[in-house]
């Protein structure tokens, strides 16, 4: 098997168009009264693959619950009912939710809303749409339509789910010795070796059937085939020779599966496996033999596997999107799935003061983790507009000493200034993360004296950021008040370039023209003539390589370099103002 390339399969996951998806794509859930989310919460798919983060007891599991009862024919009650010791209230607002999902034939979003019924334990069902709850209300049925709603409502989506609990994987000999059932070690241990003389007969007969009394006892018996072996150690990092699987109950534990390894010579079961391999193990079956067009829902894939392993999962389940057209949302604890993903791939969980949760804007998968109290601590975190400015900003850090490049964390996000200054900063400010921000220097901005400004001055400042930044920030486009804000926290985080791009300053150095002006297009295109002369390359990995060569070879008192610099010593201050009160 040739491994498929991570990056190759997020670059393509990247084109993928949520407002022209696969059929059955579910767009957009909104949870109108569901367990302990805010009402209204509204959780939005912009990717194949989305990774929910959040703290312990926020609701990640309990949305992928909500999504497995989302398809016809499937509901929620299989994993949320009434009980005495947790009801759930009914009366006139009972738990909802609505979703929206692709109908390929009619070329369309619909939205389909399931309550909770009174039937067997608290059924869900299809229900009519409500305008109150921000939905479309049916207009006629067309024709073309009858095959897909009734008058009131449409059809819920047409697909199988696939629901993959990695914290509930536990072999036969785990359910054996660890669930608790008051028998002494040794009792157990004798119970043990004797049921285990059952199952190696069905190992090593290769028997379909083993009855205990008149009840069938073993419900499979097979190798695993040469594409599961391969996808098991492609994950795990390791080469395997065969395996053989088998589901039963020969330990009277209920239905669990056994697995017989041979690896190098070796043969052993899943007693002295790990629980990550086995749980893989299992993973794997049951994603290679799922439908096209399925709904995979993974909770906490991450468990019991290494980083590395983690990794290759990731690979693992983008690549079978690619093959099945599948739509995958995971709960995952795991900074190392959650970084290799774009921004748009995550979404974050988050207790509201009064208990309830919500989900809140992620704009850097770190941001995420520093919700969650992973962070930064008082790491001095700074955004950079792109790579070649930060390999310049890599060079300025050499003018710092070790305790102060220590302190500093640099981050490219991925759509450049706009993005940064249109829904980052709001993010930040509203978070309150000690983010820094250093632009080119082809939109400088001087900042007003807030403490003379009069009272029209404030009134047009949304108007003047839009002239000033090219932009109308998330939220504070509109408000003054609110633009007051933003503009506050722009003086104090937001610097910029003494140079109108890190492409002029490359090329002044390389021509040792240090006076030489150009505009940021001409200065950028000049750039890329230049180097292609002189045979060098111009993607972007290159001439940030060129920025360390060809500007440090000049000289460490580069007046840009020197600037950058300056502006690190001034963002240290004023973080280290700000974290000590």
């Amino acid at each position: 098997m040739n491994p498929p390339d991570l990056e190759k399969l997020l670059s393509e996951a990247k084109k993928f168009d949520p407002e022209r998806p696969t059929d059955g794509f579910i767009r957009e859930a909104t949870f109108t009264n569901f367990k302990n989310i805010e009402p209204g919460t509204k959780l939005v798919f912009r990717f194949p693959l989305t990774a929910i983060v959040g703290a312990n007891g926020t609701g990640k599991s309990s949305i992928l619950h909500a999504l497995w009862g989302m398809p016809r024919g499937y509901s929620t009650s299989r994993f949320w009912f009434s009980t005495a010791v947790d009801p759930i209230a009914a009366g006139k607002d009972p738990p909802s939710y609505w979703y929206e999902h692709w109908i390929s034939k009619l070329k369309t979003f619909v939205q389909t809303r399931k309550v909770l019924g009174t039937k067997r334990h608290g059924y869900w069902e299809p229900a009519r749409a409500l305008a109150r709850d921000g939905m479309t209300v049916l207009g006629p049925m067309e024709a073309r339509e009858k095959e897909y709603r009734t008058a009131e409502r449409w059809n819920p989506v047409t697909r199988t789910p696939l629901y993959i609990n990695f914290k509930a994987e536990f072999s036969a000999f785990d359910r054996f010795f660890y669930f608790e059932d008051g028998q002494k070690l040794e009792k157990k241990q004798d119970d043990y070796v004797r049921r285990a003389d059952r199952l190696n007969t069905v190992v090593r007969l290769r028997r379909a059937s083993y009855k205990l009394g008149s009840r069938e006892s073993v419900y499979e018996n097979r190798d695993l085939t040469p594409d599961e072996l391969a996808w098991i150690g492609f994950v795990l990092g390791r080469e395997y020779d065969s395996a053989q699987y088998v589901r039963h109950r020969l330990l009277g534990v209920g239905e669990s599966p056994t697995v017989v390894f041979k690896r190098r010579g070796i043969q052993y079961s899943e007693a002295s496996a790990g629980s990550g391999e086995l749980a893989i193990v299992r993973a794997v079956i049951q994603l290679l033999a799922c439908e096209k067009n399925s709904l995979v829902l993974l909770d906490e894939p991450e468990t019991s596997l290494h980083p590395g392993a983690q990794r290759n999962f990731l690979t693992f389940i983008l690549h079978l999107w690619r093959q099945k057209q599948l739509q995958i949302v995971m709960s995952t604890h795991s900074p190392t799935i959650v970084e290799l993903l774009p921004t748009q791939a995550v979404q974050l969980l988050e207790e509201t003061d009064g208990a309830k949760c919500r989900i809140v804007p992620v704009t850097h998968p770190q941001v995420a983790f520093n919700r969650l109290g992973r962070a930064v601590g008082n790491f001095l975190n700074i955004a950079v507009e792109d790579d070649l400015l930060r390999a310049m900003v890599d060079l300025a850090l050499k003018h710092l000493d070790e305790g102060e490049r220590e302190t500093i964390r640099l981050h490219t996000p991925p759509a450049g200034a706009s993005s940064i200054l249109a829904h980052d900063i709001p993010v930040w400010i509203s978070t309150k993360q000690h983010f820094y921000v250093i632009l080119d220097g082809d939109q400088t901005v001087e900042y007003p004296d807030f403490n003379e400004m009069t009272q029209a001055e404030t009134d047009a400042l949304p108007a003047w950021i839009k002239e000033k930044f090219g932009t109308s920030p998330d939220h504070h486009g509109s408000d003054p008040a609110q633009a007051l804000l933003y503009l506050k926290w722009a003086s104090a985080r937001v610097r910029f370039l003494n140079a109108v791009c890190p492409e002029l300053v490359l090329l002044r150095a390389l021509l040792g023209s240090p006076d030489l002006e150009l505009t940021n297009e001409k200065a950028k295109s000049k750039l890329i003539e230049e180097m292609e002369s002189r045979g060098h390359k111009t993607d972007a990995v290159s001439l940030s390589a060129n920025v360390s060569f060809i500007i440090a070879n000049k000289g460490a008192d580069n007046e840009h370099v020197k600037h950058l610099a300056k502006i690190l010593r001034e963002f240290l201050h004023h973080h280290s103002k700000e974290i000590s009160g």
